[in-house]
């Protein structure tokens, strides 16, 4: 599968926390800056160092949930989850990060228990007070239109039916590798934001 850049937006995100840059969209940061926690799962943390690295993020700002960094994450280890809620309840950690949910459980995505997974983030999220992002995929070979829906989402419902917000990554245009867009396929706070490109 194709990778959408969700991994490197998920940073670009973690550098408005950190460094107060603008939201995506150009909007400003008015949130207060600290550190994230960022939960690994999928066997990239050197590459996602080495972009954080190269733009220009203090690495010390990007904390693990376990003591040993090179560890992957699993959402259903009852120790990791208490590592992650601890440091979840660190003053100086803004954002919680899981890149990705379905590398983070061991378990059937189709499954209906991704919903308890889920909520076990989502309950991080109420206790910490502090904003939760899950990546996750698509499935293959789905297509509805112009325009991901959230019926393409991979495994169960359940895994969007706790999101107060989702968001969506695409190339709008094959002959064009590196061009992305971002759009919102729910929000239950507030009206749909405008697409946003990036690169």
């Amino acid at each position: 599968e194709q990778q959408k850049g969700k991994s490197g937006l998920a940073l670009r995100i973690a550098a408005t926390f950190i460094r107060g840059d603008a939201w995506p969209d150009g909007s400003p940061f008015t949130g207060e800056r600290g550190a994230v926690l960022w939960a690994e799962s999928e066997g990239a943390l050197a590459v996602n160092v080495d972009r954080a690295r190269k733009a220009g993020l203090p690495l010390e700002k990007l904390i693990p949930p376990l003591p040993d960094a090179l560890t992957e994450f699993l959402i259903d280890d009852a120790e990791h989850m208490e590592a992650l809620r601890a440091r979840a309840m660190r003053p100086d950690v803004k954002l919680i990060v899981l890149d990705s949910l379905s590398g983070a459980t061991q378990g059937d995505e189709n499954s209906s228990s991704m919903l308890h997974h889920v909520k076990k983030m989502a309950a991080v999220a109420m206790e910490s007070g502090k904003p939760v992002l899950l990546l996750h995929h698509l499935n293959k070979g789905i297509s509805d239109g112009d325009k991901i829906h959230l019926r393409q989402v991979r495994g169960s419902t359940a895994i969007t039916q706790t999101a107060r917000l989702v968001w969506a990554i695409d190339a709008p245009n094959e002959e064009d590798a590196e061009h992305r867009r971002m759009y919102v396929i729910k929000n239950n706070l507030a009206r749909f934001a405008p697409d946003v490109g990036f690169k």
